[in-house]
């Protein structure tokens, strides 16, 4: 077979491939079978260029992964044409477009209805065709007789004014769904249900607004949107108004009114808003401070999975605030909080397992300093800071974070920029981006510390 294989045939070195990728036969090796997959690949083995295609997507290398896919739709396989027109979208990453309608016309010719809706989308916007109009929808009739979901959806939307068609329309050109991701088509196709009065449209404009997504970055026109749906009770919008409010996006600071928001939604089962509510009560922000109602509202966050919220219930049970001191009860809500990769939690858990002694502590920093920035985030920096003392790259990276934004600790930057520089030394990726991201925003510590 090895002869065989270096003699250059495609099919007997894509086997080879997956022997070594498998360990059929040999020893199980990845670096010999991706170079066997390699050789297949470049001697036109469709299925080693789709295998070649399919990993570097997964490694996150969209040049290599772009490369491959090409080879394969340039052969005619339909499947590999969407997928591939996704990742150029996801990516940015430019192509011939006229070399991407010729793969869809192919796959047209095999049959694929999705393939129709994406033909006719290039000839809407003219993307490696002539823009027109005309050619457009008679491509999304094709695809609508054949079945395809979004082609049914689109005329709908546009002969029947259908607000919730259109809503489902901008979900699908918002996340590529069978559709080439397109942000202003998104926000187009909200925006006409949403003056149709459809919450979930409404709501979701108001978030293009929030992030400038296919529009213009406008806080005060995200929060006429999130209005429009909140008072519709529409819960999403509702707690999303809250954090405007207390936020001061788009809205005058107004602690009492977040709240209020943040009260309806919670009142509807939302454990996000449930959460920030049991904040406010824990916090007194808004609303006169009371333990025992915080607790209340992180345990209804906490029984739906809310992360921030076990930990919290967690603390609350071992220090005895708002609820009766119970250390079992407190270890159930750290290991749930732990399992869903709260950091802090899974800390606080490995302290208890090598049988550290600080762990009976209080939490540090002044009384006052723990009522200025809320006592449960003072307790996850305390874990952070703990562990990123002793060289913890991660711990480092989330105390660089509990700076910057405030959590736990008095907003510092240079602190921030501090602990980040510790955890981007041990190479670690996350915090190398945040040390990139302060750059790039104009830090001054940033630019000094790092140019």
């Amino acid at each position: 077979m090895n002869a065989a294989a270096e003699f250059g045939h495609s099919a007997i070195q894509n086997v080879l491939g997956h022997c070594y990728k498998n360990g059929y036969g040999v020893t199980k090796d990845d670096v010999e079978a991706d170079r066997w997959f390699r050789k297949a690949a470049e001697n036109g083995s469709v299925e080693a260029q789709y295998y070649l295609g399919c990993k570097y997507e997964y490694e996150e290398n969209a040049y290599e992964a772009i490369k491959w896919f090409c080879k394969v739709a340039e052969q005619g396989y339909a499947a590999v044409t969407k997928r591939l027109v996704e990742l150029v979208d996801m990516t940015g990453i430019k192509i011939d477009e006229s070399d991407i309608v010729r793969w869809l016309r192919t796959a047209v010719e095999n049959g694929d209805a999705d393939a129709k809706f994406l033909l006719g989308d290039c000839y809407a916007f003219g993307r490696g065709v002539e823009k027109d109009e005309a050619i457009a929808v008679k491509w999304y009739r094709r695809a609508a007789k054949s079945g395809a979901y979004i082609a049914q959806t689109y005329l709908k939307a546009v002969e029947q004014e259908d607000a919730q068609a259109q809503y489902e329309l901008g979900v699908c050109y918002a996340c590529g769904l069978e559709a080439r991701k397109n942000k202003a088509e998104a926000a187009k196709w909200y925006r006409k249900a949403a003056e149709q009065g459809y919450a979930e449209a409404q709501y979701s404009l108001g978030g293009c607004y929030s992030c400038g997504s296919g529009v213009e970055k406008d806080e005060v026109e995200a929060v006429k949107w999130y209005r429009r749906a909140a008072e519709q009770g529409y819960a999403e919008a509702q707690w999303f108004l809250g954090y405007c409010y207390s936020d001061g996006s788009g809205v005058e600071k107004d602690e009492v009114e977040a709240v209020k928001w943040y009260r309806r939604a919670a009142e509807q089962g939302n454990s996000i808003a449930q959460f920030r509510l049991g904040d406010c009560y824990s916090d007194g922000r808004g609303v006169e401070k009371d333990k025992v109602e915080a607790v209340k509202w992180y345990r209804r966050a906490a029984e739906q999975g809310h992360v921030d919220a076990q930990f919290n219930l967690g603390v609350s049970y071992r220090y005895g605030w708002g609820v009766a001191k119970d250390e079992s009860e407190a270890m159930k809500w750290y290991r749930k909080a732990a399992e869903q990769g709260h950091y802090a939690a899974q800390l606080y858990l490995k302290a208890v397992e090598q049988g550290d002694l600080d762990v009976q502590n209080a939490p540090s920093g002044t009384h006052e300093d723990r009522e200025t920035v809320g006592k449960y985030d003072a307790e996850a920096a305390r874990w952070y800071r703990k562990a990123a003392e002793q060289g913890d790259a991660k711990a480092q990276w989330c105390l660089g974070g509990c700076y910057e934004s405030g959590d736990g600790v008095i907003q510092d930057e240079a602190e921030a920029i501090r602990w980040y520089r510790k955890a981007a030394d041990q190479g670690y990726g996350p915090a190398m981006e945040c040390v990139e991201g302060l750059k790039k925003n104009g830090s001054q510590i940033g630019a000094s510390q790092y140019n």
